[in-house]
């Protein structure tokens, strides 16, 4: 399959305008969906973009490779998460046995590449994914200028990103209180 042109806009008023255009090989699914966040306290909220990016079999997504936050306010327009590098450093730090891949189609076509059970992986989760949040380069960057609360803040939120949209929950599984 040749390399297709894809190309995303989200705008607000004329000088929030911003794209971003890739080229990428066939044999990739991407998903789409949006955020936004006001990390500036002003009125407005900003629309950015958040991507995730399978492996395809038969047209179909197969196998979970990125997760992708674009914004403006990042140093360099967006930072990557690698779903393989994510997964090994959960079983890194807590081991193969709160790992769950999902690997149904409907899953990966939302987006959705882990199955969350109870709050202990919830949390274990959260933990994983603000730690690696923190570690990347881009977010140290956008992060410098800014209090110890409102890092904090922007971490959480980001995390929660993560975690709303990558996530599958079930409502059998959640835990009983």
């Amino acid at each position: 399959i040749p390399p297709v042109d894809i190309g995303a806009e989200v705008s607000g008023d004329a000088e929030k305008k911003i794209t971003y255009t890739r080229k990428v090989p066939g044999g990739y699914y991407f998903r789409f969906a949006a955020f936004s966040w006001n990390i500036e306290d002003k009125n407005d909220y900003d629309i950015e973009d958040i991507s995730f990016v399978s492996k395809c079999q038969d047209l179909k997504p197969r196998s979970p490779l990125y997760i992708t936050l674009y914004s403006k306010m990042l140093p360099e327009d967006s930072v990557t998460i690698d779903v393989a590098d994510l997964s090994k450093n959960y079983t890194t730090f807590l081991g193969e046995s709160g790992l769950s891949r999902t690997s149904e189609i409907d899953d990966l076509s939302q987006g959705r590449f882990w199955h969350i059970v109870g709050s202990d992986q919830y949390f274990q989760w959260r933990g994983i994914i603000k730690w690696k949040l923190t570690n990347s380069k881009q977010i140290k960057d956008l992060l410098l200028p800014y209090s110890n609360e409102k890092k904090n803040r922007v971490l959480n939120f980001l995390t929660h990103v993560v975690l709303a949209s990558s996530f599958k929950y079930s409502v059998d599984d959640r835990p009983k209180f």
